[in-house]
């Protein structure tokens, strides 16, 4: 029986399409998921890839999924991947309460809620486990000079060697971050983002400072 995993947030040419393509390319039979099932592409297309409707934040839809695999892989999971995630690239004052909810639910609360349900696979499995989730998400917001299908090549390869790492550094400038760790250097990552994404801008301090960030109308 090929080896299992589980991705979720599949959709086309995002992140975790382009795993589950080198998984499958590896001889792996992938679980890959979205909340629409027909935004994955030509996934079901391939004989080791099934897709499968889920929403990771309901508890429903991931009891659901977990029991399909279940039965499908007599009770085991090999590897289960965090890659779905939600991002809003607003300031906090033009940030709504649901969209805050929204982003730590995605990002934070489903999985938890996702390891609790699917614990059981991956114990009899000889726990595997790997949390994308938060390398995939640093990923995009630092850079996009890595084609899709490169970043999983390497990731996938990283995760399937006989003795592998805790982390598997890849994208675009996973070298320089990579750096920052090794010399204790991680607490530059706030400059760097302020500056990348221009929150130190004249007219950012300008709106702020005469308050022309208005609140919306009762």
């Amino acid at each position: 029986m090929l080896s299992t995993v589980l991705i979720t947030g599949c959709t086309k040419d995002s992140i975790g399409y382009h795993l589950a393509k080198e998984f499958a390319r590896q001889d792996y039979h992938v679980f890959a998921t979205s909340r629409r099932p027909e935004t994955m592409g030509d996934l079901g297309a391939d004989p080791n890839i099934r897709t499968m409707a889920l929403d990771v934040t309901k508890r429903e839809s991931i009891q659901s999924v977990h029991d399909e695999i279940a039965k499908e892989t007599n009770g085991k999971l090999d590897i289960l991947y965090h890659n779905a995630g939600y991002r809003v690239v607003k300031m906090s004052l033009e940030t709504s309460a649901e969209e805050a909810f929204r982003t730590l639910n995605t990002n934070f609360l489903s999985i938890v809620e996702m390891n609790g349900v699917f614990a059981d696979l991956l114990i009899a499995s000889i726990y595997k486990y790997v949390d994308g989730t938060i390398n995939n998400a640093i990923t995009r917001g630092l850079s996009t000079a890595i084609k899709g299908d490169a970043y999983a090549k390497t990731v996938v390869g990283g995760i399937i060697k006989p003795n592998p790492s805790a982390t598997v550094w890849a994208g675009g400038d996973a070298f320089n971050v990579w750096m920052l760790e090794v010399l204790n250097l991680s607490w530059l990552f706030p400059h760097v983002l302020v500056r990348m994404f221009g929150l130190n801008s004249p007219a950012v301090s300008v709106s702020v400072n005469r308050g022309d960030l208005k609140p919306k109308s009762q």
